[in-house]
């Protein structure tokens, strides 16, 4: 018996020892920041109060940002913004509106959508085609239970979007 306590006590202190240094080397200020290649703010001042939700891509241009900003998250007016980074820049353009939800204005599926109504945009991300278009998908509507999928897309580089495309519950 005395042997077993002995030997429990031995595998606590070494599992315990082996926590203590895995807290060190997790919260090592290098391990955490070796995988970022840049830090920067996107823009020192904007039209909105708040914003987050970001996604970045690379296109043959330059880098592109997206996030959603407004008065305040669930906000009606809290849109999807873009900001641009050239290649050779080490700025990011001013936040640019590409995408907002105003229901009457374009069909929707909502109760009573013929009213004109304003919905907070959500989530953006995203997805360069290779050799292709880029493609923002967002979600669109008051609550998450009613979010409707949303895509638009640039042939140019993100400098453009075309209109919207409603995209299949599911």
């Amino acid at each position: 018996m005395k042997r077993c306590s002995c030997c429990c006590l031995v595998i606590g202190l070494f599992f315990l020892a082996l926590a203590v240094v895995m807290f060190f080397i997790n919260n090592n200020e290098y391990n955490w920041k070796k995988g970022v290649v840049e830090s920067q703010f996107l823009y020192e001042k904007a039209d909105f109060a708040e914003c987050h939700s970001a996604s970045l891509a690379e296109t043959p241009e330059g880098l592109i940002a997206t996030y959603f900003g407004g008065t305040k998250e669930r906000f009606p007016d809290v849109s999807i913004y873009v900001s641009r980074k050239p290649n050779g820049s080490d700025v990011w353009q001013a936040p640019e509106k590409v995408a907002e939800c105003i229901i009457g204005e374009d069909p929707g599926h909502w109760p009573n959508a013929g009213d004109v109504k304003r919905y907070p945009c959500w989530n953006p991300v995203l997805y360069q085609i290779p050799g292709g278009d880029l493609l923002l998908f967002y979600k669109v509507g008051p609550h998450p239970s009613s979010w409707k999928g949303r895509l638009i897309r640039s042939s140019d580089n993100g400098h453009t979007w075309s209109k919207p495309d409603t995209l299949p519950d599911g």
